[in-house]
């Protein structure tokens, strides 16, 4: 039972109990004794059945108490404990939160980290298209610089060859000269095409051949052209028609790089010459051919041809000799450079981009090489100058002084 029963039933005992206790004390008064013993017999056999009752209820109520009390100290325990995991709930959802806050703060310093390699991946992703259009805008440069160094190489081969080709015409066809000759286009009749020299001259029943040579690595080329060309002619089926004597012409500006003009292969002798050479050499071949019977000549005629050709071929010997010394010293110049400042190299680099290339004039070219005369006037123009001041300026000048 519970505890608000019990107290309900013993209540209604106690009270039931009164009644009764009064309801007897009423009667005794007007009943007889005999009644009045047996009625108290009863309530008494009732009251004990009703303190037995109540014992019952009493031990009932101890037990209960009892339970009541372990309740409460059960309750109290859990009370205890209930408010100890309030707080440890409190603990822990505060440090929920503030873990919470952590995680937060972790996930958005984790964006952030996220958004900024993502933004590093995007830069070097830019960086990487950017090098690569870099490195293709490289390539075409230097590919388009390698294709206009090959155009201006072949246009400067072309120019030379085309010069070389137009100056041995024009010679050979002075009236001095008289030379019967030929180029790659138009070849003899019978004559092998698969050589194709650039320019042929007759010379006493046989052809000289002039071949116009460029290159940016020319010694180089130079031998390695010699054996080839050595090597064409001698399986050439025009072989016994060619003179054993091959010129190869080269710029002048080429030719004091070489420290070899003259090459011998397979019983052909090769001459590195210079344009300004050619004319002196077809007026050597053309005093040959005048005195083609060299035994009919007397001494004297035969001496004047060895000098004339021994001054030929020591003033070309001479001259390369010449270019040679002083291409060498031109470079030793230039080499000095190296010990200016690195500031003035540069505005000196920037400076020479910036210059013009030197051009000779084909005119005076072509005055100075088909005449002596102009040559020695030119000379003597430079070793005896002109004043800048007049005479009569000079005297009038001294005579103010005076």
């Amino acid at each position: 039972m519970e505890p608000f029963e019990i107290t309900i039933a013993l209540i209604l005992i106690i009270g039931f109990s009164v009644l009764v206790f009064l309801n007897l004390r009423k009667g005794g008064e007007g009943a007889p004794q005999k009644e009045t013993l047996e009625e108290s017999a009863k309530v008494k056999a009732e009251s004990e059945q009703k303190e037995r009752e109540i014992g019952r209820i009493m031990e009932e109520l101890k037990s209960e108490q009892k339970d009541k009390n372990e309740l409460q100290g059960k309750n109290k325990q859990m009370y205890v404990e209930n408010e100890s995991l309030k707080a440890e709930v409190k603990r822990l959802q505060q440090n929920c939160e503030a873990t919470q806050k952590i995680i937060s703060k972790f996930e958005a310093e984790e964006v952030r980290k996220m958004k900024e390699h993502e933004k590093q991946i995007e830069s070097l992703e830019n960086s990487r298209k950017k090098l690569e259009e870099e490195q293709a805008r490289v390539i075409r440069d230097d590919e388009e610089k390698s294709r206009r160094e090959k155009e201006e190489y072949d246009r400067m081969w072309k120019e030379h060859e085309n010069k070389t080709c137009a100056r041995l015409k024009e010679i050979s066809q002075k009236r001095d000269y008289s030379f019967l000759s030929y180029d790659n286009a138009n070849l003899p009749d019978g004559f092998d095409g698969s050589l194709k020299p650039d320019f042929l001259i007759e010379f006493l029943g046989q052809y000289i051949i002039f071949d116009a040579k460029e290159s940016n690595d020319l010694p180089t080329y130079l031998n390695d052209q010699v054996k080839k060309t050595a090597m064409k002619i001698k399986k050439s089926s025009s072989f016994n028609e060619i003179y054993p004597v091959v010129f190869f012409v080269v710029p002048h500006t080429e030719l004091g790089n070489l420290r070899k003009a003259q090459y011998y292969e397979e019983g052909i002798t090769f001459f590195v010459v210079s344009p300004e050479t050619i004319e002196p050499i077809l007026a050597a071949y053309k005093k040959i051919t005048e005195y083609e019977n060299l035994a009919d000549l007397d001494p004297q005629e035969r001496e004047n041809i060895v000098n004339l050709i021994a001054q030929y071929d020591r003033h070309i010997s001479f001259q390369n000799a010449a270019n040679i010394l002083i291409s060498q010293e031109g470079v030793k110049v230039m080499r000095e450079k190296k010990s200016l400042p690195m500031e003035l190299m540069e505005e000196v680099e920037l400076k020479k981009k910036n210059m013009r290339p030197v051009k000779l004039k084909d005119s005076e070219l072509k005055k100075l090489t088909e005449s002596p005369e102009e040559q020695e006037k030119a000379i003597e123009d430079m070793v005896k100058p002109k004043r800048a001041i007049e005479k009569k300026d000079l005297e009038e000048t001294q005579e103010s002084l005076l």
